[in-house]
């Protein structure tokens, strides 16, 4: 993919290169009455983050670079048709990505709920660029997807248990998800999803009755004093009260 994102790279830097070249790319837009209010932006090249975004953000201008390439002799980088529909499938594929890492970074909401549901949307689009018309970006695929299942063995029991925990989708989610991934086999995965919720409920089951037993000791001890500190004056009272009989008694 290294030529094809090379030269979208190299087309976004020829038209901010000058202001003249700027203004003559907006004129080209106008013609082609092309509705953006944003031009292309450059990527970064050591985040694949912003490749992606900038490959997306040349796409709406396609037939101004072919024109640009047709009228101007010094841009020789323009992308070929079929290095645009390459674009077109790189941007497909890399969005999923984009999109997942958004939303997992998100700090204002909860996230490890949404996991195993972005991961989900990343094997569903790996499984449609698969069949890809695009040789590379099958071959590209196929690649990835061992890299996935690696992760994914890794990871989908810890990512499992929030999804249960969470009251929209519970346990059938995830058994839905599993025996669509493992097939036949996806049983002793199950399984092993429910083991592991099982031993969380025990664990804080027992922590929690751990809690209210020591809570429910130090209430009755509080309450006790409690007690004892707003009858002090009456047990003085009828200490007091004794002494004086005990003397009267002495006495006679």
């Amino acid at each position: 993919m290294d030529s094809v994102v090379d030269n979208v790279r190299n087309s976004v830097k020829y038209i901010r290169s000058s202001q003249y070249r700027i203004e003559q790319f907006d004129k080209l837009v106008l013609q082609a009455g092309i509705d953006c209010k944003h031009q292309p932006s450059l990527d970064v090249s050591t985040r694949w983050n912003s490749t992606y975004l900038m490959l997306e953000s040349t796409l709406p201008f396609r037939k101004v670079f072919e024109t640009l390439q047709k009228q101007e002799p010094s841009y020789t980088f323009g992308p070929s048709d079929k290095e645009w529909e390459m674009v077109l499938d790189i941007c497909q594929l890399l969005k999923v990505f984009c999109h997942a890492t958004n939303v997992i970074s998100g700090s204002d909401y909860p996230t490890s709920n949404l996991y195993f549901l972005e991961i989900w949307s990343v094997k569903v689009v790996l499984d449609e660029q698969e069949k890809s018309s695009n040789p590379t970006v099958r071959i590209m695929v196929t690649e990835m997807k061992k890299k996935f299942h690696k992760y994914f063995m890794e990871s989908y029991l810890t990512n499992c248990v929030p999804v249960i925990l969470d009251p929209r989708f519970k346990m059938e989610l995830v058994e839905l998800r599993l025996k669509k991934y493992f097939g036949v086999g996806a049983d002793k995965h199950i399984q092993e999803v429910k083991e592991a919720i099982m031993a969380l409920f025990l664990a804080y089951g027992a922590e929690i009755e751990e809690n209210i037993i020591i809570q429910s000791q130090e209430k009755n001890g509080e309450e006790a004093g409690l007690v004892d500190d707003a009858l002090s004056d009456f047990d003085e009272h009828v200490k007091l009260k004794k002494a004086k009989t005990k003397m009267s008694c002495n006495a006679t």
